[in-house]
């Protein structure tokens, strides 16, 4: 006898990311949050809402190409956004400012233990 393990009463809460950066990383980012549920039984369907890059034509192929929901070329408006449950940023090393940005725009803060408010207000003296 077989039994459903996901069932109405017992579904999957869908998480909705974004990201931003769509390049190498983005395409390894873009298949780990697929294969996630495969993986590891967190309860969790990572969801991949929206991508973003600076050059809309790249950022439409790269959402086509990966299996995102949208592209935007407006990060400030994308983790502004309230159906965003989490972002990753996949840009390269150069740009990490880009991160302190983030935390600045978004009000939100990092995942890695060390403070979001602390981050918040580093992102704030650099804008």
């Amino acid at each position: 006898m077989s039994k459903r393990c996901l069932s109405e009463e017992n579904p999957m809460r869908r998480i909705n990311f974004a990201m931003i950066g769509h390049g190498f990383m983005g395409k390894a980012h873009s298949y780990a949050l697929l294969a996630t549920p495969f993986f590891f039984k967190t309860g969790f369907e990572p969801v991949r809402k929206v991508i973003v890059g600076r050059n809309a034509e790249k950022a439409k192929q790269a959402a086509e190409s990966f299996g995102w929901e949208e592209y935007s070329t407006d990060w400030r408006e994308v983790v502004r956004r309230p159906d965003i449950d989490a972002v990753a940023i996949v840009t390269p090393p150069n740009t990490h400012l880009l991160r302190k940005a983030f935390y600045h725009y978004s009000g939100r803060g990092p995942t890695d233990g060390q403070g979001g408010a602390t981050f918040r207000r580093k992102a704030h003296a650099w804008f």
